[in-house]
């Protein structure tokens, strides 16, 4: 499963930014390449609600 669209549109719905999302934990173009389905990653790589 792609799970790379549905943290874009919770992220979008929740106006949360792109440098709070990825926090130096990942690089612009890696996420980019993430909700575009392309990779995948770890969700470790998010560390939401810290």
């Amino acid at each position: 499963m792609k799970y790379g669209p549905t943290i874009l549109n919770i992220r979008k719905a929740k106006k949360i930014s792109l440098k709070n999302l990825l926090q130096d934990q990942m690089t612009p173009s890696s996420y980019s390449r993430f909700v575009d389905g392309k990779t995948e990653t770890s969700v470790n790589n998010f560390d939401v609600g810290q």
